[in-house]
């Protein structure tokens, strides 16, 4: 049995992730496990959007945060983006505030 306090047993203190044992090769990492407290609004949102896309909580999430980082991306590159809610509908700048 191997000391409880060796390397191999230990979780890094930078991921919380256990620390693989010696000769075993490192998995690919898996992601961040984070815990959020939402606003009621975007508890309705995310409940909108996965009854609209089938998609489970943490891929929506996921998705959501990757589309909001390009959106700022985009904005802080001078950038806007625009969306129509019909297809011949006017168009809309959008704008995060």
């Amino acid at each position: 049995m191997k000391n409880p306090g060796t390397a191999s047993e230990s979780h890094s203190r930078e991921t919380g992730r256990r620390a693989p044992d010696e000769g075993q090769q490192s998995a690919a990492p898996i992601g961040e496990r984070v815990t959020v407290n939402l606003s009621l609004k975007a508890r309705d949102a995310l409940e909108e959007i996965m009854h609209l896309t089938g998609i489970n909580k943490t891929d929506s999430i996921s998705r959501a945060l990757i589309v909001y980082a390009e959106i700022e991306r985009m904005a802080g590159n001078g950038g806007s983006i625009y969306c129509r809610e019909t297809p011949d509908g006017d168009l809309m700048k959008w704008k995060i505030v």
